[in-house]
C-alpha cells in the first residue's frame, strides 16, 4: 500500500520523523499502537501520534513496511465526544524532505473508541486514496491506548445497554453490529435456538496467531493456529448460561492475537473480533431459553 524508504539514510529518516513528536505535551497527546488490516493483502503495524484542542486533532500516522522504517503521514480529523468517534484523513506529510511518491496511499475513516479494562480500543474501517484521489484500496484498522491515570479527551465513557432480547425469529436473516471482545470484559447474548455455530478465523494477513477454544471449561480446540479459511464447530447448549472462551496461545508475526468469530443463532448472526495478547482470553456468554 504505502511505498517502502529502503533507499533513504536510516539517520535523516528517523530524525525527521520523530523531530514532531518532541514538542508534544503530555497533557493531550495521544498515542495509539495497533495494526492495518488492508482488505486481500496484508497486515501492517500501525501507529497515531496526535494532539487535541477543541475536539481538534493534529498529528502524525506511521506504517510499518518491510525493513523496519515507517512510512509517515500528516493526520487531521475531529472527535465527537457524544458518539464517541475519530473521524481522521491522512495527508502528504510537507515536512518531509524526500522523494514524493505519485501512488503513495493515504487513508481515511472513522474510528469508534471505547474504554475496556485499562486501555482505550480504537477500531474501525478505512478507505484508502493517493494524493490525485485515485481510489486504492480499502481495510480495518484496530488499535489501543493507556487509560491508565487518564480519560481519553477528558471523556467518560459509559458502558453499552444489553441488546433487547429478540421475542420472536425474524422472517429475514438479521446481523448485528460487528464488535471487539477482549479479556478484559464479558459478552452475553441472549440464544434462541439450542445449539451454536461458530465460525473461526484469521483476517487480513495470515500471521501465524494460535488460539485454544474452551467450551464450559473444556478444551474443544487445543493450540489451533488460525488460517484464512473458516474452521466451523456445532456446539449443543443447555438452558440457561453457555460460556465459550477463547485463549490467545500467541501473538503472531503482527500483535496483538486477533481471531474472527462468526456466532449463529438460526438466521441470526454475531460477529466479533477476539483481540488480546498472549495467556489472555475473551469470554461470550449465551443465554439459552431451551
Amino acid at each position: 500500500m504505502k511505498q517502502h524508504f529502503r533507499f533513504l539514510q536510516y539517520a535523516l529518516t528517523w530524525s525527521l520523523l520523530l523531530a514532531p513528536l518532541l514538542g508534544y505535551s503530555q497533557k493531550n497527546h495521544y498515542h495509539f499502537d495497533g495494526k492495518v488490516a488492508v482488505a486481500g493483502g496484508a497486515t501492517y503495524k500501525y501507529q497515531l501520534d496526535f494532539k487535541e484542542e477543541k475536539n481538534i486533532i493534529k498529528g502524525y500516522s506511521y506504517t510499518w513496511l518491510d525493513y523496519n522504517i515507517p512510512s509517515r503521514a500528516e493526520v487531521i480529523g475531529t472527535i465527537d465526544k457524544v458518539k464517541r468517534t475519530i473521524t481522521f484523513a491522512e495527508h502528504e506529510d510537507p515536512n518531509i524532505l524526500m522523494v514524493k511518491f505519485q501512488d503513495m496511499c493515504f487513508f481515511s475513516g472513522t474510528l469508534a473508541y471505547e474504554e475496556i479494562g485499562d486501555m482505550f480500543l480504537l477500531s474501525g474501517r478505512f478507505t484508502g486514496f493517493t494524493k490525485y484521489t485515485q481510489y486504492c484500496g480499502q481495510g480495518e484498522i484496530t488499535m489501543s491506548h493507556s487509560s491508565k491515570g487518564d480519560s481519553l479527551l477528558g471523556v467518560t465513557i459509559k458502558p453499552r445497554h444489553k441488546p433487547v432480547p429478540i421475542e420472536m425469529p425474524p422472517p429475514a436473516p438479521v446481523e448485528h453490529e460487528h464488535e471487539v471482545i477482549t479479556a478484559a470484559r464479558n459478552k452475553e447474548l441472549d440464544w434462541e435456538s439450542d445449539t451454536c455455530t461458530v465460525q473461526l478465523w484469521d483476517y487480513g494477513n495470515v500471521d501465524g496467531d494460535i488460539v485454544t477454544v474452551f467450551f464450559h471449561d473444556k478444551k474443544i480446540l487445543t493450540n489451533y493456529e488460525l488460517t484464512g479459511t473458516k474452521k466451523e464447530m456445532r456446539l449443543p447448549l443447555h438452558k440457561g448460561y453457555n460460556i465459550l472462551r477463547i485463549e490467545a496461545e500467541n501473538e503472531g508475526s503482527a500483535a496483538p492475537n486477533t481471531a474472527r468469530m462468526l456466532l449463529l443463532d438460526g438466521n441470526v448472526k454475531y460477529s466479533f473480533t477476539a483481540y488480546n495478547v498472549q495467556g489472555k482470553s475473551a469470554t461470550i456468554i449465551l443465554k439459552s431459553k431451551k
